[in-house]
């Protein structure tokens, strides 16, 4: 059996791993720099498959 001390500061770590753990949050979606404009981001995003939702304005949240 482990001391008060130790086994408050093991479930205080366990709490903490718990909460970052869960916090992770991954997304398929993304945003990237393509000079030369509108049409050049739609060749590269066709070239690679990909369908261009079009320019990111700063502070707009990608849905």
């Amino acid at each position: 059996m482990l001391p008060w001390g130790q086994t408050l500061s093991l479930l205080v770590l366990l709490a903490v791993l718990d909460s970052v753990q869960s916090s992770v949050h991954y997304t398929n979606k993304w945003a990237a720099y393509i000079p030369g404009g509108q049409r050049m981001a739609e060749q590269v995003a066709a070239k690679f498959g990909y369908r261009n939702h079009g320019q990111v304005r700063h502070g707009q949240i990608c849905r």
